[in-house]
């Protein structure tokens, strides 16, 4: 059985996944924080 070590969360995640499913990404008021998104999914 796997044993869990680590996590990733963000706050108001159900706001976020509203823009997203919405296509919101480049809108001026939700592209900051979709910005702030790249490096972790560069990551994982």
């Amino acid at each position: 059985m796997a044993r869990i070590i680590g996590g990733i969360a963000a706050s108001h995640t159900p706001t976020i996944g509203f823009a997203y499913d919405r296509n919101k990404r480049d809108d001026p008021v939700w592209a900051p924080i979709f910005e702030n998104f790249a490096p972790l999914s560069a990551w994982l």
